[in-house]
């Protein structure tokens, strides 16, 4: 079992091994974790069969806050219709939450179940899209078997991943 350890992970050194990544480029698509403390730290492990990515942005939120933001997860190609949705959002001016879930609507996406975490460069999809979004893998619990460590006790390991657009 995994002691619950509340330290923000940028408080850590383990927050060196998170890739810097220079958002308002080309965007990319990360299927994962948000990484906020060490407990979300530890108890989160992908196979390095897998290849998992860890990256951290400077993220703004809509009210124009800033804040470090770390994702842990698999990396995959950004298809057509994705692209389509970023060229969308980073050629709109004034982007609010209520544009944002309108262009996730005109291409068949949602974003009900984390809207939260929703940032001005960074996006979240909801995994019920996760066929239409990836070509390897059609459902989510697929997915979760290769995104969860059967070393970390289940209750530990329940949290949801999450599909991340970072822009």
């Amino acid at each position: 079992m995994i002691t619950v350890d509340e330290t923000h992970i940028e408080c850590l050194p383990e927050s060196h091994e998170f890739e810097i990544f220079k958002t308002g480029r080309k965007p990319r698509l990360i299927i994962g974790y948000r990484i906020e403390t060490k407990y979300d730290y530890d108890r989160h492990r992908i196979s390095p069969e897998h290849d998992p990515v860890k990256m951290r942005f400077l993220s703004r939120d809509f009210d124009n806050v800033h804040e470090w933001y770390y994702i842990y997860g698999i990396e995959f190609p950004v298809n057509k219709k994705l692209t389509q949705l970023h060229h969308t959002l980073v050629t709109t001016d004034d982007l609010t939450i209520d544009k944002y879930y309108d262009y996730l609507e005109l291409y068949d996406y949602s974003c009900t179940s984390d809207f939260l975490l929703l940032r001005k460069n960074l996006y979240i999809i909801d995994n019920q899209h996760i066929a239409d979004i990836t070509v390897k893998y059609k459902s989510y619990d697929q997915l979760k078997q290769i995104l969860t460590d059967p070393e970390v006790v289940f209750y530990q390991n329940c949290d949801e991943f999450k599909i991340f657009l970072t822009i």
